[in-house]
């Protein structure tokens, strides 16, 4: 019979080879994910939560892509859309300044802007 006991498997382990250096362990680990993905999954994570009338949990999540990524023209304009429409004036004249100068910034770029065309009403352009 071909049955295996506890001592044929304690060999076998025995016999694994340890890793020769510990590059050899990172070699496999994974990659943490980069700066610009995590700003990313926070801004996909803040329309989620907008989307379904979480808007304060969004615009936490808005505010963490931001902090990661601080050129996120979307996130930007989506943070001030989500503050106006939750009544949350703590910041909004450094927002709109903000979103000001990226729309400005877009605009010279030749780039579509992030700002909707309804929500530039609310962005003082003088």
């Amino acid at each position: 019979s071909s049955h295996r006991g506890p001592a044929s498997a304690s060999r076998s382990i025995g016999s694994l080879k340890a890793p020769d250096s510990p590059r050899d362990l990172t070699a496999t680990a994974p990659s943490a994910p980069s700066t610009e993905a995590q700003a990313l999954a926070h801004y996909h994570a803040a329309l989620a939560h907008q989307a379904s009338g979480r808007v304060g949990a969004a615009v936490r999540h808005f505010r963490a892509a931001l902090a990661l990524q601080a050129d996120f023209p979307a996130a930007l304009c989506s943070l001030a859309r989500a503050q106006s429409s939750i009544c949350d004036w703590s910041s909004r004249e450094a927002t709109l300044v903000s979103v000001r100068a990226s729309l400005v910034r877009q605009l010279d770029e030749g780039a579509c802007p992030a700002l909707q065309p309804f929500d530039a009403f609310a962005v003082p352009l003088e």
